[in-house]
């Protein structure tokens, strides 16, 4: 039963993805997004609200420690940055310190491939590294 409902929110965070980056194409790239979550429209206003709380997210040293070490053999697509980062972002969204939201899983793969692992995980040293 754990499976199937880890599933189906893998399955929301993808559609998720796929409606972010329809929306990211259509306006012009990750600022044309409305600035304020006030916008008219509101799944552009909700999905700029994702994408800021997923900006909080990747400057946040204990996610960060969590999604670089095992994402530097990730495909380079937000599909596959998108299927990898679920499981492990999900304990910390069970555990309440992350937001259980399809949209800001999205909103995370989305600006680890559009900024890049390399950038995003510079700071990140895994723990095996720490110690040489």
């Amino acid at each position: 039963m754990q499976n199937a409902k880890t599933a189906q929110f893998e399955q929301e965070v993808l559609n998720s993805l796929q409606s972010m980056e329809v929306e990211l194409a259509l306006r012009g790239g990750m600022n044309a997004l409305p600035e304020q979550p006030d916008d008219p429209n509101p799944e552009r206003a909700e999905q700029q609200s994702a994408l800021n709380e997923a900006v909080s997210l990747v400057k946040r040293r204990d996610v960060l420690e969590r999604i670089c070490p095992g994402l530097q053999s990730v495909a380079g697509d937000a599909q596959a940055l998108a299927k990898w980062i679920t499981p492990v972002l999900l304990p910390m969204a069970i555990a309440g310190t992350v937001p259980m939201s399809p949209l800001v899983f999205a909103g995370v793969a989305v600006l680890f491939f559009r900024v890049g692992v390399a950038t995003l995980c510079k700071e990140c040293v895994p723990a095996k590294d720490k110690n040489d």
